[in-house]
């Protein structure tokens, strides 16, 4: 049993006891004249609570109103955790274009890195072919300097042998010729020639000078059979008309009547080498002094000449 106890506008206490059936009675239809609310209530009024105007005191009431605050604070909490999702997923959008940004600057990044990278690669592998290319083409000039000065010392080479060499085809016998700069040393006389059939013998000379009384630095004289001597080589020398010692050993006699041979001399400054046929024939140590004193080469005897070179 509920009561409830208030002032009327009379300012007369009256009481009144409120039971379920009154409630049903009371709260049937639109509210009537006994449904009081706190709105207007002189105690009320006067007291400062104005955020109660309007108040139903009736139990019916505060029901509706509790179902309505419920109601209220449902729908403020629907809408704060409509608010919450909303903003959790602005969050996580927010969240996920940033995180899709990032990525797509990092990815971006690594591409021009690579594209760096491959251009240095590039300009690096160019760098060396041109390296490459300038060494190639230094060697190739090099080499064909090479042989350009090659060709050109043999080409003056060539100058100085046709200068000093004396080329006589049948030479005819017997022969005095002049020797281009004197004999010297390493200064060569190459002579071919073809001994007689009947050939008993034949002389070759280095003569300083060009008359039979020169003196001469080497007499070479081939006896096939000449007095008491057969297939022999004689090497003396002859000052002021006199011959020196003769020198006779051999270890072979490489001459033959109808042959053709190749007799090389060679100036030496210890003396004179001669070679016969490509073969080392005889050393004859020099007993003029000084050697180029020698100017002459003189030829007589059973013999055909058909080739002299100076060199």
């Amino acid at each position: 049993m509920l009561s409830l106890e208030w002032q009327s506008s009379g300012n007369q206490r009256d009481k009144e006891t409120w039971t379920p059936q009154n409630r049903l009675e009371k709260d049937s239809g639109s509210r009537g004249s006994n449904h009081r609310t706190v709105m207007g209530h002189p105690e009320v009024a006067g007291s400062g609570l104005r955020g109660m105007e309007g108040f139903c005191c009736c139990p019916s009431c505060q029901l509706q109103e509790g179902h309505s605050s419920s109601i209220s604070i449902s729908s403020s909490s629907s809408s704060s955790s409509s608010s919450s999702i909303r903003s959790s997923s602005n969050s996580s959008s927010s969240s996920s274009s940033s995180s899709i940004r990032s990525s797509s600057n990092s990815s971006s990044s690594t591409f021009v890195l690579k594209t760096v990278a491959v251009v240095v690669v590039v300009v690096v592998a160019a760098a060396a072919a041109a390296a490459v290319v300038v060494v190639v083409v230094v060697v190739v000039v090099v080499v064909v300097v090479v042989v350009f000065i090659v060709e050109l010392l043999a080409a003056v080479e060539l100058v100085r042998v046709v200068v000093l060499v004396v080329v006589v085809v049948v030479v005819p016998v017997p022969a005095t010729i002049s020797i281009p700069g004197a004999l010297t040393p390493g200064k060569m006389i190459y002579i071919t020639g073809v001994p007689s059939v009947s050939a008993k013998r034949f002389t070759v000379n280095l003569a300083c000078g060009s008359s039979d009384s020169s003196d001469l630095s080497l007499h070479f004289d081939v006896r096939f059979d000449f007095g008491n001597d057969q297939n022999v080589v004689v090497r003396t020398s002859k000052q002021g008309g006199q011959f020196g010692n003769e020198e006779r050993k051999i270890n072979n006699f490489p001459f033959k009547r109808g042959e053709m041979f190749e007799m090389i001399v060679l100036g030496d400054i210890y003396g004179i080498k001669v070679a016969v046929n490509n073969q080392h024939f005889i050393d004859f140590n020099h007993r003029i002094q000084p050697m180029q004193r020698t100017d002459h080469l003189l030829i007589k005897g059973d013999v055909t000449v058909s080739h002299i070179r100076f060199q």
